[in-house]
């Protein structure tokens, strides 16, 4: 971490010395700032970061703007967006950003707290490490169906805590594939062949499943957090959809209000470029 550059592009002039004694007490020594999009894009000219803090509103060009650059100039620099308005503006603005192809290392809310922060930036460490580690190769589709009809399948959770109490308030199940030596093969992996050959449904199917069953063993031990699985929204096309959901959790006790469907995405994001560029 010590080695990365990092952007701030903010109207506040607080807020930017903040963040930037925050950055360098994390032992990030080169931080550059901008007051707006204009100057951020000049000053990726003049050498690009390996991060960018983007604030969403600022004068002159706002944050979603200097996205939209970003994602024509193809931009490979980690972005974390930062803004003091609802989280659903940010949320909204995230998906933008991810649709534009931009590497979206998450979202921030004013004021900026280094724990969430160094989090995002040990995430962007993480992807340059996998990236010296060498490319991905795809799962061929026989291996694919092999694994989906022999439950290859495994499912990790990632805890969602509460940043001012710090509290367990819900997990994300995440999919890994797990070779027939014992490897785990990250979704980049499979996730591509999934989607193209439609076998979508099968997959989210048993994550599902699996992320109900962990959450009926949680209820049993008094842990009553809530469960978010990701859907494609090639899923929610089923016409069994909402029978599958609700007798699955009836299936395993629980209550269909404890779990999120989180719509991934990879497809429906094709859709919404259009809005940045009218």
């Amino acid at each position: 971490m010590q080695d990365m550059t990092v952007l701030i592009v903010d109207d506040d002039t607080f807020i930017t010395n903040l963040t930037t004694r925050m950055l360098k007490k994390l032992g990030i020594e080169r931080v550059r700032s901008a007051k707006d999009g204009h100057d951020g894009l000049s000053e990726i000219g003049t050498d690009k970061p390996d991060v960018i803090l983007c604030d969403l509103n600022m004068p002159g060009m706002d944050g979603l703007e200097f996205l939209r650059h970003l994602g024509e100039d193809k931009i490979g620099s980690g972005i974390i967006l930062v803004s003091g308005e609802d989280k659903r503006v940010l949320q909204t603005a995230t998906q933008l950003a991810k649709a534009h192809h931009l590497n979206v290392l998450g979202s921030l809310q004013k004021p900026i707290k280094p724990v969430p922060l160094k989090v995002l930036l040990d995430k962007f460490d993480e992807q340059q490490s996998a990236s010296r580690r060498g490319p991905i190769t795809l799962l061929t589709l026989e291996a694919v169906q092999e694994g989906l009809h022999n439950g290859r399948i495994d499912v990790f959770f990632q805890p969602k805590v509460s940043v001012p109490d710090r509290r367990l308030v819900g997990v994300e199940a995440l999919v890994r594939w797990r070779s027939e030596d014992g490897r785990l093969i990250p979704p980049i992996a499979f996730l591509p062949v999934v989607e193209e050959n439609g076998l979508i449904d099968d997959l989210t199917a048993q994550v599902f499943q699996i992320a109900v069953g962990a959450a009926a063993d949680w209820v049993q031990s008094g842990l009553n957090i809530k469960v978010a699985v990701n859907f494609s929204v090639d899923s929610l096309t089923r016409f069994d959809l909402v029978d599958f959901l609700v007798g699955t959790a009836r299936d395993k006790g629980i209550d269909p209000d404890k779990l999120i469907l989180e719509v991934t995405e990879s497809r429906i994001m094709e859709e919404v470029t259009t809005p940045w560029k009218s």
